[in-house]
């Protein structure tokens, strides 16, 4: 073998035990899941329920920054006397009522460009549901049931808890938290 060959060989297997470190298969890449939203609250006033929650702040693994991309809202109705529908009831069916989407905290507009008004993670965050076709108060008005998830790339996270809206009482008589 010639000195040239064996320097070769030899760099060669210097450049084949350098490596990242770590021995086995490569790692698939990180695929974040949207944080827990676990402050949802619901407050009627007349013909609005006004929804407030934090947007998550964290990933699922508690590691940051959220990835969170928008928030989905979901709401059902039942009868004024039924129990509230459990959280895979209400994702099961098609009960998206609408989607809000999150800005990155490090998204940064374009000198010129409007404000960019949609919420950032860590931020509290309020949408107000307009009830139309009702009669707010009568004894037999459904009561209504929301929960909100954050959503990474199609993949949901974490649902909130389910929280009831009485249609048939006065505003200030709310449910948070049931259900689920």
């Amino acid at each position: 073998m010639t000195r040239r060959a064996c320097a070769a060989g030899l760099a060669a297997l210097l450049l084949a035990g350098t490596g990242c470190g770590r021995k086995g298969p490569p790692l698939p890449p990180l695929r974040p899941v949207a944080g827990p939203i676990s402050d949802l609250t619901a407050a009627r006033t007349d013909d609005r329920v006004t929804l407030t929650f934090t947007i998550p702040r964290t990933n699922r693994d508690g590691s940051t920054p959220s990835a969170v991309q928008h928030i989905e809202i979901y709401m059902t109705e039942t009868a004024p006397d039924a129990p509230a529908p459990t959280v895979a009831q209400i994702l099961a069916a098609d009960h998206l009522l609408t989607s809000i989407d999150v800005r990155p905290r490090d998204a940064v507009a374009a000198k010129g460009d409007p404000p960019d008004r949609r919420p950032i993670p860590g931020e509290k965050h309020q949408f107000v549901d307009v009830v139309t076709g009702r009669t707010l108060g009568a004894p037999d008005a459904p009561t209504r049931h929301y929960l909100v998830i954050g959503v990474v790339s199609k993949r949901k996270g974490d649902p909130s808890s389910v929280v009831s809206v009485p249609l048939s009482r006065t505003p200030d008589v709310l449910h948070a938290g049931e259900g689920g």
